[in-house]
């Protein structure tokens, strides 16, 4: 069901997203990974409210998403800071969106992701 979610949320369903991210989550006490399903709802809910502009929620649900998410799931972990950055640039928060923005580009170039990596160029 999480990748549904994450389905809905890269074809920009991001309410449907949220949905499914959160029955997902229903039956994290079910599965042996709880946390790794836990982290992506969050995630879902950070990026969603990301889009909103509800900075604020995006990053309470961003730190929760990376406090969840082990470590070896680097590709949500840094599309997480990146979503942070701008959330932290937003606000004005330039030295966090910095730090965020480092993070997430050493993060997609470890997992081999191009298009964060890129990212750098942006911020």
């Amino acid at each position: 069901m999480m990748y549904q979610a994450w389905s809905q949320y890269l074809r920009g369903e991001a309410a449907e997203a949220e949905r499914l991210a959160d029955a997902a989550a229903k039956k994290a006490p079910a599965v042996a990974d709880a946390a790794h399903l836990l982290g992506n709802a969050a995630a879902i809910h950070a990026l969603s409210a990301y889009l909103k502009g509800e900075f604020s929620r995006t990053a309470d649900c961003g730190r929760e998403a990376l406090g969840l998410l082990p470590p070896a799931d680097r590709g949500t972990r840094g599309m997480v800071e990146l979503i942070l950055a701008g959330c932290n640039l937003m606000t004005g928060n330039l030295d966090d969106a910095e730090r965020a923005v480092r993070v997430a580009v050493q993060t997609a170039r470890e997992c081999g992701n191009v298009y964060l990596s890129l990212s750098e160029i942006v911020y």
